[in-house]
């Protein structure tokens, strides 16, 4: 009885690829809280259904099982170049488009597959195929392939991955240096087994009938585990600047030369057509001064300034929102103006909370004074009562031996009485500020007349000629001025 299977040299490296593929996907796994793990899991599952089914095709004589595992791989190498498209445009921060094109692009794999397994019923497949046990030290097996490898699946498979490829080698370009090295290492991974499968397709082959690029995958699979582990390729994956642009709460616009809208982000758009109850697809080719005319004059201060900052008032759904607006020029490679770049940082609620504490400043600092004043005021009623007091105090002696001085305290005790009474009326309009806002300013002004009076003892000769109220502020000037004055 035949052997059916049987150990060569052929399997080793095809073992080392499975071994490797494990590893990386036992890592992913461990990462799989990274956007990039699901599709990076993908691509490693069909990759190592590949290389498993390579193994099994190297260690067995049997034709039908050759076959066998033949077709069982293409499982995996169709959907490979899908798989490697995804990690690339997830990469690169095209996921959205990738999501939007997936329908479609998985039904050639998906049909490709269907024919492979009936394909006894029509061979557009694969015609005839034996298995070669001489030619080499290890079996090769022939398939004749038709139309639909040829026509359809090479095509498809080739397209896919120079396009995952040409989003690979263009990120380089705008990448630091640490994602360039994760890059790098991931596109020479790419290339080899790629490389080595088209010059087997032209015919450049050093066994006839072997298509060697699973031999090099032990090489793409350390290189991957290097960008994994050295790079940090699961761990530190670039946020495309589309996504950040999208989803920030500033206000991000884009001007051309002429100041029109050239791009803008989300939140721009949803407060600038407000502005004019423009279009949403109107927006772009507006100029920028039509729909923020306050706008105008600082946009031709750039002209001479590369940055200028300025805050700015926009209304947003009937409400008047602040916002700190930084302008930049945008720049070509040699230093020609190309535009201007306009972030809006809403900054309402930190004007509001200033303006609270502001009004809190002012409110506390117009207590205290009153408070000042009323503690001035009342120490001068007390000293005004105590003198008229101690007058008092002198009237029954005076009626015994000097009587004539009884006119002169009763007068000068009347003062001081009309001097006090003066002072606590002021009193309480300190402590009233309601009170002395809305009292005539003449009556105020004769209330600090006979107070002065009262205490001095000189006389002022002050009439009021007609009613006075002003506003707050003057009232409230007038008021402090005419005490002052009388007080210095």
């Amino acid at each position: 009885m035949n052997p059916q299977w049987q150990f060569n040299a052929m399997a080793i490296p095809l073992g080392i690829s499975v071994f490797l593929i494990l590893c990386l996907i036992v890592l992913a796994l461990r990462k799989r809280h990274n956007r990039l793990a699901i599709p990076f899991l993908f691509f490693m599952g069909c990759l190592l259904l590949w290389m498993v089914t390579s193994l099994l095709e190297v260690l067995t004589l049997n034709l039908r099982l050759s076959l066998f595992m033949a077709d069982l791989s293409f499982l995996g190498i169709t959907f490979f170049s899908i798989a490697w498209l995804a990690v690339m445009m997830i990469y690169t921060g095209r996921e959205k488009l990738f999501y939007r094109i997936r329908p479609y692009i998985i039904i050639v794999p998906i049909f490709v597959n269907v024919m492979i397994w009936t394909n006894p019923i029509h061979n557009l497949w694969r015609g005839e195929s034996y298995r070669d046990l001489t030619t080499t030290w290890f079996p090769i097996s022939f398939y004749d392939y038709g139309p639909l490898f040829y026509f359809v699946h090479i095509p498809f498979a080739l397209s896919i991955s120079f396009v995952a490829i040409y989003f690979l080698t263009v990120s380089l370009f705008f990448r630091q240096s640490t994602y360039r090295a994760q890059l790098s290492t991931l596109l020479i991974a790419f290339l080899l087994p790629l490389i080595i499968a088209i010059l087997h397709l032209i015919g450049i082959q050093p066994i006839a009938h072997f298509n060697a690029s699973p031999l090099v995958f032990p090489i793409s699979a350390a290189l991957t585990a290097w960008a994994v582990l050295g790079f940090g390729f699961l761990e530190l994956t670039p946020i495309a600047r589309d996504l950040v642009v999208e989803n920030m709460l500033d206000l991000m616009v884009v001007l051309d030369k002429n100041n029109r809208i050239v791009d803008l982000n989300p939140a721009a758009r949803n407060y600038l057509i407000q502005q004019e109850t423009l279009e949403s697809n109107a927006i772009i080719g507006a100029d920028i001064n039509a729909l923020l005319p306050a706008l105008n004059m600082h946009t031709e201060q750039i002209a001479e300034n590369y940055h200028l900052q300025e805050d700015f008032q926009i209304k947003h759904n009937g409400k008047a929102h602040m916002f700190d607006v930084f302008i930049s020029t945008i720049t070509r490679n040699g230093g020609q103006n190309a535009g201007q770049l306009l972030i809006f940082h809403d900054i309402t609620a930190r004007k509001q909370a200033e303006q609270a504490v502001y009004d809190q400043i002012q409110e506390l600092a117009i207590v205290n004074e009153r408070q000042r004043v009323a503690r001035e005021l009342h120490d001068s009623v007390n000293q005004t009562l105590f003198a008229a007091g101690t007058l008092a105090d002198l009237l029954p002696r005076a009626i015994e031996k000097k009587p004539e001085k009884i006119p002169e305290y009763a007068t000068h005790i009347q003062q001081l009485i009309h001097g006090a009474t003066a002072e606590m009326r002021l009193v309480l309009l300190e402590l009233y500020p309601d009170a002395l806002i809305n009292t005539d300013l003449g009556v105020i002004i004769k209330h600090l007349c006979e107070a002065f009076t009262g205490v001095t003892g000189i006389e002022i000769d002050y009439t009021p000629a007609m009613q006075i109220n002003l506003e707050k502020d003057a009232q409230l000037a007038f008021y402090r001025i005419t005490q002052e004055a009388l007080h210095n």
